[in-house]
């Protein structure tokens, strides 16, 4: 029953208004499925933006911060939020870093993202992404005419550079090498790695600067490019967030004890690079005492290896402050004095500089440099003496975090008691990646050459082996692995290149190489793998036919080529394809180029015979000499003929000649020369001709006859002649047909 309100009005009905809100909720998680999906959609890299094809062999730099090799056809493309891919030749597709530039091998540059170039008076350039620089005399011009000099300064992104120019590297205030054409990647922690011109890596820690000349310098800690007596704050081109551009003025900590082992350390994660590949134990390795085994290098000098300028704030701190503690004390007895500086990072290995000075003799036990991994055990420690000594730790796993710390303890005599620094500096790093860089020449059908070389430095190195593989057909049927190969350790880490020529290969298929280290701890570290390197034919035979002449001679007619090979000889080998059949011997008649004419070595018979032939090549590279067989079509071929002098009583005497020649047509009357010598004379005496143009008249099934008859006067010597008929064409006797004989002969 239904009721009223009071004033009259009908009660609301609810259900409309609930129907609304489900379906409003209804399109709310339609809209959300389809914004899911797109996002979804893109972020799965299927939305390409700025797509191009690389046009030549080069380098660029991975999300790991690995060298990836390119090759010609492979796609470079922008996905949805920006990040940079590339396509591989096999469909695999593979992130690459920020800023990431793709050096071709003839030294021009491809931008992947936009850019600017910071020219050496401060004024900027706007560089789209996709643009390509072309190497010149003095830096890099673009096509529209913009140049951008030696003496500029590249920015690729946050942190990220390009200094197109010679340099020597200085870290701490210590020389490191030189350096061209150099990527530069600053890590947040002040880290920075530098890709060379020549496809090397190198990781410092510590105040790196790039010193072109007296006028150009670039400080990468900073990010500040000083140029003509002129600063210039390349992060005011786009900002930064790195954490050592800006040394923020940090106050001076108490002289105490306690307040110098309170010092902040400096740990902070390298955001930029990623693990490497890799197996086998990851603890380092150095000498003296402490825990760990291996070998380390350290040697002793006077200091003049030791820290000049402090480029990490802290330890500055931390200087001061023991020197305003030693300074406090009357007795003269100092706090010893520590720093860790000029820190070089490779694949597998360490090195730093140790100060230690301790000039009031308070070091309670021996000082300890320790290696942490990233969930800081300590997995080695190194005595260290007082003094400054160059520490190289090797054993490092590639792509890994690590951290160097020094350790020490000190009783100033004071009534503290001892007094110990479990992080006097701490330095956090990571390993580089190693990758095999592959290069491939002088590609034959059987074989090429593969020069391995490294893009990074690799102490520790006991074995190196590069292993093949052949791609398989259909559904991979066929595919098989070659190898192992050794390549030659001294080669591969002392010049940096190694070069094997790689034998006994199929043609026309697909190889890959790869190449794996064995360090000496047992540590297997594989390198990567090649493009694709596909083995041409060795020759190239468009075509090759045998067919019956119109003489019923044998002509080949092929088409041969090849890039590796000469041709030498080349010869006809014939079958008769009945069973148990011997082969058939040939004479050749003519050869020019491309064809051979022979003659069948086959007795006279009416039957029709099937003949199957080879074409037998032999070609020579300059030191070998191989043969090449192809099989020839077959072909029907009959050979009947005879030759007789007929001295009938009821006509005169006359040599009559019978032929069958399949292939003439029978509306052109083929000519045959007709020859005589006297019975019994000697093989060199010359044969006569007593008619040179013997008309033959097409009778059935290819068979040609004719006949010659004789004047009066030489009538009663016919039968003291033997004859015989010369086939030629175009005047080249072919082969002749003598009386009497069972085959036609070569003149």
């Amino acid at each position: 029953m239904t009721g009223r309100r009071a004033d009259g009005a009908r009660p609301a009905r609810h259900g409309a208004g609930r129907l609304g809100v489900w379906l409003l909720a209804g399109v709310l998680i339609v809209a959300a499925g389809v914004s899911a999906a797109v996002v979804g959609y893109a972020s799965d890299a299927k939305v390409r933006i700025d797509e191009v094809a690389l046009d030549g062999e080069g380098t660029t730099l991975g999300a790991a911060q690995d060298t990836v090799q390119v090759h010609p056809g492979e796609l470079l493309y922008s996905s949805w939020d920006g990040s940079q891919h590339l396509q591989r030749d096999g469909g695999s597709v593979i992130a690459l870093d920020t800023g990431a530039l793709v050096r071709f091998e003839d030294q021009r540059l491809l931008l992947t993202t936009d850019a600017v170039a910071v020219a050496p008076d401060g004024r900027p350039t706007a560089l789209d992404a996709r643009t390509v620089l072309t190497h010149g005399d003095d830096g890099y011009t673009v096509a529209d005419g913009t140049a951008v000099s030696s003496q500029s300064v590249l920015r690729l992104g946050t942190r990220r550079y390009y200094l197109p120019a010679a340099a020597t590297v200085w870290v701490d205030d210590v020389a490191k090498g030189t350096t061209t054409d150099t990527q530069i990647l600053v890590d947040r922690s002040g880290s920075a790695t530098l890709l060379s011109g020549d496809g090397s890596r190198h990781r410092y820690l510590g105040h790196i600067v790039l010193v072109v000349d007296a006028e150009h310098v670039l400080d990468v800690s900073a990010e500040l490019y000083r140029s003509d007596g002129v600063d210039i704050d390349l992060t005011s081109f786009g900002g930064t967030d790195n954490a050592m551009s800006v040394l923020d003025e940090t106050p001076t900590p108490q002289a105490t004890p306690s307040a110098a082992d309170a010092v902040p350390d400096t740990t902070a994660e390298d955001a930029d690079s990623s693990a490497g590949s890799g197996s086998g134990s990851g603890s380092g390795a150095g000498s003296g005492t402490g825990t760990g085994t291996g070998n380390a290098t350290g040697t002793a000098s006077s200091g003049a290896d030791g820290p000049t300028l402090a480029q990490i704030e802290e330890l500055r701190a931390l200087l001061d402050a023991i020197a305003q503690y030693n300074d406090a004390h009357a007795d003269g007895r100092q706090v010893p004095q520590v720093a860790l500086t000029g820190i070089e990072v490779q694949a597998t290995s360490v090195s730093a500089s140790v100060t230690l000075l301790d000039p009031t003799t308070t070091l309670v036990g021996a000082p300890q440099l320790e290696l942490k991994d990233a969930q800081g055990s300590v997995v080695h420690a190194v005595d260290l003496e007082p003094g400054t000594s160059r520490v190289v730790l090797d054993a490092l796993m590639p792509g890994t975090d690590y951290s160097l710390a020094l350790r020490l303890s000190y009783d100033l005599q004071d009534g503290a008691g001892v007094v110990e620094l479990a992080a006097a500096q701490e330095s956090t790093f990571r390993t580089l990646t190693v990758s095999a860089l592959y290069t491939t020449s002088a590609v034959k059908s059987d074989s090429f050459t593969v020069t391995t070389s490294l893009d990074t430095p690799v102490r520790g190195v006991g074995s190196a082996q590069i292993t093949l593989h052949k791609a398989g057909g259909f559904l991979g049927f066929g595919a098989k692995d070659l190898g192992p190969f050794t390549l030659p350790v001294e080669d591969l880490v002392t010049a940096g290149a190694a070069t094997l020529r790689l034998t006994d290969l199929e043609p026309e298929s697909t190889y890959t190489v790869r190449a794996q280290l064995t360090l000496t701890d047992g540590t297997v570290l594989d390198l990567g793998t090649s493009a694709q390197v596909v083995t041409p034919a060795a020759t190239r035979l468009s075509t090759a036919t045998l067919s019956v002449t119109a003489w019923n001679t044998l002509l080949v007619q092929y088409d041969w080529s090849s890039e590796e090979y000469t041709l030498t000889d080349a010869e006809v080998q014939l079958d008769d394809s009945r069973l148990f059949a011997d082969p058939v011997p040939v004479s050749v008649l003519r050869r020019s180029a491309g064809e051979i004419e022979v003659l069948p070595d086959l007795p006279f018979a009416a039957d029709q015979r099937t003949i199957a032939g080879e074409l037998v090549l032999t070609a020579s590279d300059g030191q070998d000499t191989r043969t090449f067989r192809y099989d020839l079509d077959r072909v029907p071929f009959t050979s009947d003929a005879t030759l007789a002098l007929d001295i009938s009583e009821t006509i005169d005497p006359q040599v009559r000649v019978s032929m069958t020649l399949p292939g003439w047509s029978a509306a052109d009357a083929p000519r045959v020369a007709l020859q005589s010598r006297a019975l019994g004379a000697a093989a060199d005496v010359a044969w006569t001709t007593i008619e040179p143009e013997l008309v033959l008249t097409a009778g059935g099934g290819g068979v040609f006859t004719g006949s010659a008859g004789f004047a009066p006067e030489d009538r009663q010597f016919a039968t003291q002649y033997t004859y015989r008929v010369v086939v030629a064409d175009g005047g080249t006797a072919l082969y002749q047909l003598a009386q009497g004989a069972d085959r036609p002969s070569v003149p």
